[in-house]
């Protein structure tokens, strides 16, 4: 009985976990954010939201917008979307 209970907390974190990395995306494809922004708004953790971003740019499904100051903690930080319409446009030459 221990095993199916220890396996359906693993599996309620997983399921926490993309559930989080869900909202995150969401939240930055709406408008750009930094993440403080994105933690007022969804209620995840920073630390977490740090790990989903981590995950997004080895996807290539983030990116960085502006740095300007934050509207929640008047520091300079990235804007990141994951809108790839809104992702700038790289000056970075092709090489092959």
């Amino acid at each position: 009985m221990k095993n199916s209970t220890t396996s359906q907390k693993v599996q309620s974190e997983v399921s926490d976990f993309n559930t989080q990395y869900r909202l995150v995306y969401q939240a930055l494809y709406r408008k750009p954010k930094t993440m403080k922004m994105v933690e007022v708004e969804t209620g995840v953790d920073r630390a977490y939201i740090c790990w989903h971003v981590k995950k997004m740019r080895e996807e290539n499904k983030i990116a960085v917008v502006e740095y300007r100051l934050c509207a929640i903690t008047k520091y300079r930080a990235g804007y990141l979307t994951t809108d790839p319409e809104r992702f700038p446009v790289s000056s970075q030459l092709e090489l092959f």
